[in-house]
């Protein structure tokens, strides 16, 4: 146990004080207390003139006969009383000294004394508020912070808690409870708000689901939209009578002309147009038109139609 002196090289101002430790570890301790941004006459003086200005002297070194906290806090009033340090044009000492050290105040934040207890238990009249400070913390810091988490500290955390839900019975049972009370959504119905719904859409504007999705997701999406749009759930799905298909037909094969053309003239798809020639088992038009006779087999497949029918 020791009484120290701090003194400033600049200004000659001192701080009496008494520690159990080094007087090197005190110091520190000091220019730690003074960078975290505590106030008092000597942390204000540190931040101002900087470390290397202050200097630290043992003034008096208890034996360990004479240890006692009581003495060392009388020694310590007794050299603040001497040299006059509780005196702003003098000294950093704010007070007549004595009252530092290990009171009740700091016991209770110390490590020991919190270890294994809740902010409620620790807290009971700030707990909400600390709880909140915390709570805004955590979101401020990760507006600014990506948190990156490797695959094997993802694997190991999931062990961790597959391990502690199947088997502790209190937390299976809580976790169940507080996932019974996670509101579910509806059909239909989306979390996002539109704000998030424009940001979205202005990401993946001009992209296709290859370039925003892995493979397996994006071809997922493709069956579904697929299926969204076939038959009459296609926007553009014309619903054409029968004698049109039959004229449509007659008019691409009997008289040469191109899907493109026959769709114009019709004004429908070429996509519709394809399909009216799959329905009676063609897929390759040009094909078809060099290997069989056009207007026989044509009418042929129409199922009776003649040449004056159709035209």
């Amino acid at each position: 146990m020791i009484i120290y002196l701090i003194k400033n090289k600049n200004t000659k101002k001192i701080y009496v004080g008494k520690t159990i430790k080094t007087a090197e570890v005190r110091l520190q301790k000091h220019f730690k207390n003074a960078h975290k941004g505590r106030k008092s006459r000597l942390y204000s003086s540190i931040r101002k003139h900087g470390e290397l200005a202050f200097e630290i002297f043992v003034v008096y070194e208890l034996t360990q006969s004479e240890c006692s906290e009581e003495k060392l806090n009388i020694l310590e009033r007794a050299f603040i009383a001497l040299l006059r340090s509780n005196n702003p044009c003098v000294g950093y000492n704010m007070t007549e000294g004595g009252d530092g050290g290990r009171n009740e105040a700091s016991i209770k934040s110390s490590k020991a004394f919190r270890t294994g207890k809740t902010y409620e238990e620790l807290y009971p009249n700030k707990f909400f508020d600390i709880k909140d400070k915390i709570s805004k913390g955590i979101k401020n810091f990760y507006k600014t912070h990506k948190m990156i988490i490797s695959d094997d500290v993802k694997k190991r955390l999931s062990k961790i808690q597959k391990d502690k839900f199947a088997n502790d019975p209190e937390y299976r049972v809580s976790l169940l409870e507080r996932i019974k009370k996670i509101p579910r959504r509806k059909v239909g119905e989306f979390c996002h708000t539109q704000e998030t719904k424009d940001k979205i859409g202005k990401c993946r504007k001009g992209k296709k689901y290859d370039e925003i999705f892995d493979i397996h997701k994006s071809q997922e999406l493709k069956n579904k939209q697929a299926q969204r749009w076939s038959g009459k759930d296609n926007p553009n799905y014309v619903d054409l009578p029968f004698d049109v298909q039959v004229k449509v037909l007659y008019t691409a094969i009997c008289k040469d002309r191109t899907v493109s053309s026959v769709g114009k003239q019709f004004s429908i798809s070429e996509y519709v147009v394809r399909k009216i020639f799959r329905k009676l088992g063609i897929k390759n038009i040009q094909k078809f038109k060099q290997e069989v006779n056009c207007r026989s087999v044509l009418e042929e497949k129409l199922y009776g139609f003649t040449h004056s029918q159709i035209s």
